[in-house]
C-alpha cells in the first residue's frame, strides 16, 4: 500500500472482470472474480490480482508472452489472424515487454 503498512487490509467487496488465455492458438473469453481489500492505515483500496492476471489487460501474462513469442516466426497479420486479436494489440503488447526491458 502506499503507506507502507504490512497486512493490515480488510475485504472490501469483488469484482468481475474479464480475461482472455491463448492456450494452442485458439482463444478462451471468461470471467474472473477479483477480491478488492482496503488498507485500515490510510483507506486506499486495492484488487488483488490472480497471478496470471496483467493489471489493465484482459489478456493473461503467458498469452502476451506467447504472441510476442510467435511473432518472432511469423508476421504480425499472420499473427493477428491466428490468434484472432488486432494488429494494434499484438503490437501493444510488443511495446508493453520492451518496456519491461527497459525498466531492468
Amino acid at each position: 500500500p502506499k503507506c507502507r503498512a504490512k497486512c493490515n487490509f480488510a475485504h472490501h467487496g469483488s469484482y468481475i472482470r474479464n480475461a482472455t488465455i491463448i492456450l494452442d492458438n485458439k482463444r478462451y473469453d471468461f470471467k474472473v472474480n477479483v477480491t478488492r481489500v482496503i488498507c485500515k492505515s490510510c483507506g486506499s483500496t486495492h484488487a488483488l490480482l490472480p497471478d496470471f492476471l496483467v493489471p489493465y489487460k484482459i489478456y493473461s501474462r503467458n498469452s502476451i508472452l506467447g504472441i510476442v513469442e510467435n511473432k518472432v516466426c511469423s508476421s504480425i497479420t499472420q499473427l493477428s489472424e491466428l490468434v484472432e486479436a488486432s494488429i494494434q494489440l499484438i503490437y501493444s503488447f510488443i511495446i508493453l515487454l520492451l518496456s519491461f526491458f527497459n525498466y531492468l
